[in-house]
């Protein structure tokens, strides 16, 4: 005996009153949904809600009518068509949430971000040769105004290439391609991690860098604004000197 069969006919002919997806289709806010979120999501939403329909039917749930089905097709699409990623609150009194993306962006980071992303912007293009250009000139800025600070007779200083880390706890397996200054001490009495504290304790404006293989590392990808190149410059030189001064 099927399963069919096994059922009672009073939940037989409840499965058979269910309409069928081009009935569904033909309801308005199912063809509202589909203008708003496209017929993909649309037919994925009727699957899923009339498999749920038979579910509950089948469970001793009371059949839903035309208009019903119709309507939770249309919240169930506006749930499948929402971007993983958006925005929520922070109710919990944890400031720096990992879980919800750490903590808000200043408002300069913010509009730095927009500025650039809403239109085309100069990623990998020369303007001044008007070919193409590369993501190491924008740490070449940098390089150029790290060595205006006048102090490469203690320090080696060269562009690399490096990863950037988004965060401790957040998303730890990725590493984005990034471009650094290195800044080699070749002083004795320089080392990197005495730079690193220097820089760090700056009295204005501390400028928090990272070190690596006995190298200082500038990351351009978090220096948002063109005034951080200059206090960098500014704090290398002033590290520099306070360390040939020991």
């Amino acid at each position: 005996m099927s399963d069919c069969e096994s059922m009672p006919a009073e939940v037989r002919d409840r499965l058979r009153s269910i309409p069928a997806a081009h009935e569904l289709l033909a309801e308005w806010p199912v063809m509202k949904a589909a203008g708003d979120a496209g017929d993909m999501i649309v037919r994925e939403a009727i699957d899923a809600e009339l498999d749920a329909e038979r579910e509950a039917i089948r469970s001793g749930t009371p059949a839903r009518n035309k208009r019903e089905l119709a309507l939770a097709i249309e919240q169930r699409c506006h749930r499948l068509s929402l971007p993983t990623l958006r925005p929520a609150v922070n109710a919990t009194g944890v400031v720096i949430h990992t879980n919800l993306g750490r903590a808000p962006l200043a408002p300069a980071a913010v509009q730095a971000v927009t500025d650039v992303a809403r239109g085309y912007s100069t990623l990998e293009y020369d303007v001044a040769t008007c070919a193409r250009g590369g993501r190491k000139e924008h740490a070449a800025c940098l390089l150029h105004k790290l060595r205006e600070a006048q102090c490469e007779e203690a320090v080696e200083l060269q562009v690399v290439e490096g990863a950037s880390t988004p965060g401790g706890g957040s998303l730890p397996t990725v590493e984005p391609p990034t471009f650094c200054v290195a800044v080699c001490p070749v002083d004795g009495r320089l080392s990197a991690d005495g730079l690193k504290r220097a820089l760090v304790q700056e009295p204005d404006t501390p400028v928090v860098t990272r070190v690596r293989h006995d190298q200082v590392l500038f990351d351009v990808r978090t220096l948002l604004r063109d005034t951080d190149l200059d206090l960098c410059a500014s704090a290398l030189a002033d590290a520099v000197r306070a360390g040939l001064r020991r």
